[in-house]
């Protein structure tokens, strides 16, 4: 593909200007005279700022001004003032350097919406998808940019020819409150942020601005959405979220998650809950002998027994240097009992077979039918009872 087109494809947007870097027009796509009443030979030779009167291409036109998009004020052929979203690529091509710009018409939202702050916010968050979807009638998509193909591998065809796929692609747990933006019951004034399906199946995050288009009687007529993918910044803030409530070591719970979620069940969730603590007995004097890497191992081989033997549905977390946590909701005492007994046997069976450094563990646990205004003296209790097992081994 020719680096101009690529540039285009880029770009995405409606009215494609070629400009040198002294601001002569080059060349221009043939809609310009739709949008700015010039043909193309009124155009080309002559300086952009000239044509349209504006001393702001300027700015545009200095590398050293750093802009995504940027809203202009123009001038049309009858001397009319057009609002413009401009946005631009420097290029050099065949030793020629030159200057691309995608100018996109947005008088109408001017005029007919009157909501100028809102739009100017929708263009210059850089989204890619950008959409005009009528609602009079039968449903039908009035416009949709073509970088519908490059987010969700579809063609602009696509979608004119089936006035519902937005609803067919949208995620299943989405779909009712995005059927809720067709109908006009939702605050617009928000964003929104909804899957979509991609034509090979995966599913994306996209954020969403949406300015709703009413008639004279107040009727939601049409919706105009501009439409961002932010599946990189969900998938890190899903990192972060896992690292902030994840033990780094272990990849169990951390002691943040375990007391966010003992508040819940203090506070919010009354259910029935059990509590189990343990505390490893070796640790230190493996620290100190044998060093933190072999400390190391056996915290990770704990973890690991430990959480077999709960279930991965159950909240396990290391919430001290030596010390994990067990915590189970909607269960009966004899179930807590179970698993307690099922660690303690994993944990011989491991030992049994000649480890090079065995789980030396003390278990204590309590149960309660209620959790509200009760976490705290449940978890005392188990470990008031770890302890106990701690020193009747002592004694031992």
């Amino acid at each position: 593909m020719h680096l101009r087109q690529k540039a285009q494809q880029n770009l995405s947007r409606e009215l494609f200007i070629e400009i040198k870097v002294d601001g002569t027009i080059q060349d221009v796509t043939s809609n310009c005279v739709n949008i700015v009443g010039y043909t193309k030979e009124e155009m080309i030779g002559y300086n952009i700022k000239e044509i349209f009167q504006n001393n702001e291409f300027g700015a545009i036109l200095d590398k050293n001004q750093d802009f995504e998009i940027r809203e202009i004020t123009i001038k049309d052929k009858n001397n009319k003032n057009i609002y413009m979203s401009v946005k631009r690529d420097f290029i050099k091509e065949d030793n020629r350097k030159f200057i691309y710009l995608s100018m996109l018409d947005i008088t109408k939202y001017k005029e007919e919406l009157n909501r100028a702050k809102r739009i100017v916010r929708i263009f210059e968050r850089s989204n890619d998808i950008i959409c005009s979807y009528n609602l009079e009638g039968e449903y039908r998509m009035d416009y949709i940019s073509p970088s519908i193909y490059k987010n969700l591998g579809m063609t602009i065809e696509e979608n004119k020819d089936n006035p519902m796929m937005p609803l067919e692609v949208v995620h299943p747990d989405d779909y009712d409150l995005h059927l809720k933006k067709f109908k006009g019951e939702v605050d617009y004034d928000q964003y929104f942020e909804t899957r979509f399906k991609h034509k090979d199946g995966r599913y994306f995050w996209f954020e969403e601005y949406i300015t709703p288009v009413y008639d004279e009687e107040g009727k939601l007529v049409a919706i105009e959405s501009i439409v961002r993918n932010i599946q990189k910044r969900k998938e890190l803030e899903e990192k972060l979220t896992y690292l902030s409530y994840h033990d780094t070591l272990t990849g169990v719970y951390n002691r943040t998650y375990f007391e966010k979620y003992k508040n819940e069940l203090n506070k919010e969730k009354n259910r029935s809950v059990g509590v189990i603590i343990c505390d490893l007995d070796n640790l230190k004097p493996i620290n100190d002998n044998l060093g933190h890497e072999a400390g190391d191992k056996l915290l990770k081989e704990t973890a690991r027994l430990i959480q077999e033997n709960v279930g991965a549905d159950i909240l396990v977390a290391r919430i001290g240097g030596d010390e994990f946590v067990i915590l189970m909701e909607d269960i009966e005492c004899k179930e807590v009992k179970a698993r307690v007994n099922a660690i303690i046997k994993s944990i011989d069976n491991y030992n049994s077979c000649d480890p090079e450094i065995p789980i030396r563990l003390s278990m204590g646990y309590d149960y309660n039918e209620n959790s509200i205004g009760c976490m705290e003296m449940i978890f005392r209790n188990a470990d008031r009872n770890m302890y106990r097992d701690k020193h009747s081994k002592k004694v031992g």
